[in-house]
């Protein structure tokens, strides 16, 4: 791969020289000095502007004529400076390809693999580069190992897709370990952050979750999400576990309700839930509906006295609230 850059550098200087590059539209208003300060400090040398400069151009945006030979020599003058941005689009034109270039897979790699490797990366390298590795597409050699930490760091830095991605080899298990946990919570915030099929491809897995999972694999999956804060992931879960008759599942449904945690607060909710779940045996909720028949003696009307659930609580090994929390809050 270094060698490959080593060809690539020195060609891309000889092709670039010194664009003529074209006026700045005219004018006093703010937009048009502002225009004019780009086209200066591109024509200076700033591979910033000439980055921007390009796109423009490019496009035919801002008043600058189409000129796709203009827009290329831009571009290969910023990213032979190692603009991190320039060379992870330039890859990208190689890659697709655009800007009148041939579809080069290795010099392709080679730019992209630079904007995330320089000191000041291109986060939407690490995704593009992860993404080339994984898929094998264009003639890229698959490698799950590499595939995997590239988009781990894009993952790492927020970026949507490579999170997406690397739930990807999470879920089939490609140079990873199958992890439904990680692959979830990857999925989550990457549908946080606006990722449409995350969000679907989120809602695919928790619904093939509930349908095909014992209760014994599905529980362990909704307390990992609880403990991860993904509320509105661990509660269907819990619901789910809940209605299959798991007490404890139950006891963590009606928490859940008893402080909104990814279902809308709702006291009555909680005590139908708790009621179910001291029925199941669970000895948190025994003692919380204990303590609140202590309180609201008559609010069942017939069965166990606060007594009595305090005691089938004790029986279990809750003794006081501090204990009945604990488990609640795992």
């Amino acid at each position: 791969m270094m060698r490959l850059l080593t060809l690539i550098l020195p060609l891309a200087a000889v092709l670039c020289g010194t664009a003529a590059l074209p006026p700045a539209p005219e004018g006093d208003s703010p937009r048009a000095r502002s225009l004019q300060r780009l086209v200066a400090r591109a024509d200076s040398g700033v591979a910033q502007a000439q980055f921007a400069l390009s796109g423009l151009i490019e496009r035919g945006e801002e008043g600058f004529a189409r000129d796709s030979v203009l827009a290329l020599r831009l571009l290969r003058m910023s990213a032979g400076q190692g603009y991190a941005p320039a060379c992870n689009y330039l890859g990208y034109c190689y890659f697709i390809p655009s800007l009148g270039l041939r579809q080069d897979a290795d010099s392709a790699l080679a730019w992209i693999e630079r904007a995330a490797s320089v000191p000041d990366p291109d986060p939407k390298a690490f995704n593009n580069l992860g993404m080339l590795l994984l898929t094998g597409e264009g003639g890229v050699r698959r490698d799950y190992g590499k595939a995997f930490y590239w988009l781990s760091k894009g993952a790492c830095r927020g970026v949507p897709a490579a999170q997406a991605s690397l739930a990807h080899m999470y879920l089939e298990g490609l140079g990873v370990e199958k992890d439904s946990l990680r692959a979830g919570i990857l999925l989550h915030d990457a549908a946080a952050a606006g990722l449409r099929q995350a969000a679907v491809r989120l809602r695919e897995i928790t619904a093939a979750a509930t349908d095909t999972m014992r209760t014994e694999t599905l529980m362990p999956l909704a307390l990992g999400y609880y403990h991860e804060g993904l509320f509105d992931l661990s509660a269907p879960l819990f619901e789910q576990c809940a209605g299959r008759g798991d007490a404890y599942a139950a006891a963590l449904l009606a928490q859940s309700y008893a402080r909104g945690l990814g279902v809308p607060y709702s006291y009555e909710r909680s005590v139908e839930w708790y009621k179910k779940a001291a029925e199941g045996g669970d000895p948190s909720a025994q003692y919380v509906l204990g303590e609140t028949l202590s309180q609201f003696p008559d609010m069942f009307g017939e069965g166990p006295t606060a007594q009595e659930w305090l005691e089938r609580a004790a029986t279990g090994g809750v003794t006081d609230g501090e204990a009945a929390m604990r488990r609640l809050n795992p």
